[in-house]
């Protein structure tokens, strides 16, 4: 019978750029456990779920009746403390110039010294249990340290909260922008820090110069939120043998939620005239990857080759191939 009849092509000859693929997850930039530090009952929810707050509004009012009181009774404390200590000083002073006439003793001299001493003491640790209290009265108010999104409460109102164990109120999460943290080997870091040429003033990579892409499940392909490397890790770990790597990205309509699974690809060196095959085109067998091409006989022939990166449906080939090989892409 005649031969068979295949199709075939040359390799593909352009530069690509390849790319880093891992998996990861999200995580919040800002979040914020709201707890109560004071002991008391709610008196009001200042805000309904998934309000947008700002940083400093009041989310909760804890009842306030005890804590104004001890603030006035600590102001009570400070002002007969004042008032000893001036008392105390006066009376110092007073006695000062009797020391050469003897009026006074040395012995009473520093005995009113030291009145004096432990009325001053007396009055700072005054004002410091004022300021304690004003601090207690202050936390009646619980407000968000951060802007954000705010959850659902975890206490309704007329409940006790007990601020020794720091009751866990509500949570805020700011979505404005989000961490993706995956791991990578050190020879992908030291590949990622060699291809990136932004230094800053004292040498160090710009790490916003390395843009990092990520995609969602639903995503498919697609890789259509942009953000930049933002941190990694000090050291390798060492059981492992991998970095940890935290990129960021702008959230401003909500796409990515903290704890998603994501993708995340990072453009490595572009690969100068890349020789690439239809996907389809490469068989595996126990010796490892191959590809079919016709000689100038026309005669089939075994090729191992080396793989590289794959884009879309086509797959560079690092070794075992020349531009100018015949691959046969359809009839194998």
């Amino acid at each position: 019978p005649a031969p068979p009849k295949v199709v075939v092509a040359t390799p593909v000859v352009q530069t690509v750029t390849s790319y880093l693929e891992e998996t990861g997850t999200t995580e919040a930039v800002g979040m914020v456990k709201i707890r109560a530090r004071v002991r008391g009952f709610i008196d009001e929810i200042q805000f309904n779920t998934e309000d947008e707050v700002a940083a400093g509004d009041i989310l909760y009012l804890i009842e306030k009746d005890t804590y104004e009181a001890a603030v006035a009774k600590a102001k009570a404390d400070v002002a007969t403390a004042q008032a000893n200590y001036v008392n105390a000083d006066l009376q110092y002073k007073a006695e000062v110039p009797l020391l050469e006439s003897g009026g006074v003793s040395k012995e009473q001299l520093q005995q009113r010294k030291a009145d004096v001493d432990v009325t001053l003491a007396s009055l700072y640790a005054a004002r410091a249990v004022l300021k304690e209290k004003e601090i207690d009265l202050g936390y009646c108010e619980v407000k968000t340290p951060i802007a954000g999104r705010v959850g659902k409460t975890l206490v309704k109102k007329g409940n006790l909260v007990d601020g020794t164990e720091g009751t866990h109120l509500t949570t805020v999460v700011n979505y404005d922008n989000i961490y993706a943290n995956f791991y990578i080997s050190e020879r992908v870091l030291q590949e990622i820090r060699q291809n990136s040429p932004v230094r800053d003033e004292e040498g160090e990579i710009d790490k916003k110069s390395v843009k990092m892409y990520l995609a969602r499940e639903i995503d498919g392909e697609n890789y259509p939120f942009e953000g930049h490397l933002d941190y990694w890790d000090l050291a390798v770990e060492e059981s492992t043998g991998t970095y940890a790597i935290r990129g960021i990205f702008p959230n401003a309509n909500m796409d990515l939620i903290p704890g998603m699974t994501v993708r995340i690809r990072v453009p490595m060196k572009p690969i100068e005239d890349a020789l690439l095959v239809p996907e389809a085109s490469i068989g595996v067998d126990q010796t490892g990857r191959y590809v079919l091409v016709v000689d100038g006989e026309d005669v089939v022939k075994r090729k191992s080759v080396v793989l590289g990166p794959r884009f879309g449906s086509l797959q560079v080939i690092n070794e075992g191939l020349s531009k100018s090989d015949r691959v046969v892409i359809n009839g194998m």
